[in-house]
């Protein structure tokens, strides 16, 4: 008699010749591979901790773990408007553009605010905030670019392009760069955020 591990290996085996012969798409099939491995996760949970998982959360939580790792990989595009600042470009159809900034007076305050316009540039939203004590460029424009993207969402935005004028945001941004610092912090803020989004560029 085949030990369980055997025949569990063959089972996952015939499944996976069986999903190529129905040629999944590659999401359904990474929904697939990680149904599959949650379905192993709760059978060893069941033999040593004597515990049952619910079978619906269990494929619901796999699947939004795929969904999470693909959104998490997938290239962000934000749009660089250093190179022609005087120039205000009006959004792709369908989209609301939303321009952030932040400055820095002196070494002692802080200001950072945002303008989100619709295609024929009627603003719909504005708003500005100022305080002492700033941090660094970088962190400053992480911390507009949530403060605006907060904003907008709560105004009822969900398809958006997003402007900004701070290269190294727009690099570590693209890059999901989220480093163990105030900046890394922002950044990983804005990551999760942008998701609540239908299109966001």
């Amino acid at each position: 008699m085949p030990r369980p591990e055997a025949t569990t290996c063959t089972q996952v085996s015939d499944l996976i010749d069986h999903a190529n012969r129905l040629r999944l798409d590659s999401d359904k099939f990474g929904e697939l591979l990680a149904i599959m491995w949650e379905c192993w996760n709760a059978r060893n949970i069941f033999i040593f901790k004597n515990s049952d998982k619910n079978l619906h959360v269990l494929g619901k939580k796999a699947i939004e773990f795929v969904h999470s790792f693909r959104a998490h990989h997938e290239p962000i595009c934000f749009i660089d408007s250093s190179s022609h600042p005087t120039a205000w470009s009006p959004p792709i159809a369908g989209c609301l553009k939303l321009n952030f900034d932040r400055g820095l007076v002196g070494d002692s305050f802080w200001g950072w605010g945002f303008v989100l316009r619709t295609q024929d540039g009627h603003v719909l939203l504005a708003d500005a905030k100022h305080g002492r004590n700033p941090a660094t460029a970088t962190t400053e424009e992480a911390r507009s670019c949530l403060y605006s993207l907060c904003y907008a969402y709560e105004f009822g935005a969900r398809n958006i392009i997003v402007e900004g004028h701070n290269l190294s945001l727009i690099y570590m941004l693209q890059a999901k760069s989220t480093y163990d610092n105030t900046v890394g912090l922002f950044i990983c803020s804005i990551l999760s955020f942008i998701e609540k989004f239908a299109f966001f560029s």
